[in-house]
């Protein structure tokens, strides 16, 4: 055997998130200490334990990974409280508590007022958290521009006097206009 070769034979492991190759000897491997070692392995797990643990590797000092944690921990709470989860879906109107107050007070109106369509004020229209959840909470209603029904905060308020106050909110309140 060439001098700094060290012994083709060895044990390939992962410890503490690293990749480690212990060979009794030299630890300078080269190409061709390295082929009998890869060629002893199954076909299989060049094809498929590589490629994982490098994405394991990757994954464990990446930026993504506690969205993989929250990921992982979400999957194990659905596969192990697979009833509740169910029953949860199936529930009208749960959920809704992540919403921000706001969404929820324009939801709350929407619904008590049975409102087909409303539109909303530019204060809350250059929300796009506010625009995007309350299209998507309060649907079958539509956010249209050419509707009669108008939210505003109530630190805005319409800024016409001839308008009807509908409902108000914690945050909100709805305005009717009349000529629409």
């Amino acid at each position: 055997m060439p001098q700094g070769v060290g012994n083709p034979t060895g044990t390939l492991s992962i410890q503490r998130n690293k990749l480690q190759l212990e060979t009794p000897g030299p630890s300078t491997l080269d190409k061709e200490s390295m082929i009998p070692i890869l060629s002893a392995m199954p076909k299989n797990f060049l094809r498929f334990a590589l490629p994982l643990a490098c994405i394991a590797i990757l994954i464990e000092y990446s930026e993504v990974k506690p969205s993989f944690d929250s990921l992982a921990e979400s999957l194990a709470y659905t596969t192990t409280h697979l009833s509740d989860v169910q029953a949860s879906i199936n529930t009208p109107g749960s959920g809704l508590h992540v919403l921000s107050p706001i969404v929820r007070d324009m939801l709350q109106i929407i619904r008590e007022s049975k409102l087909d369509s409303y539109q909303l004020s530019p204060g809350l229209g250059r929300d796009p958290y506010v625009t995007q959840r309350i299209t998507e909470s309060a649907w079958p209603s539509k956010r249209t521009q050419s509707s009669p029904y108008t939210f505003y905060l109530l630190e805005e308020g319409p800024s016409s006097s001839d308008t009807t106050v509908l409902a108000r909110g914690a945050e909100v309140v709805l305005v009717h206009y009349p000529a629409h």
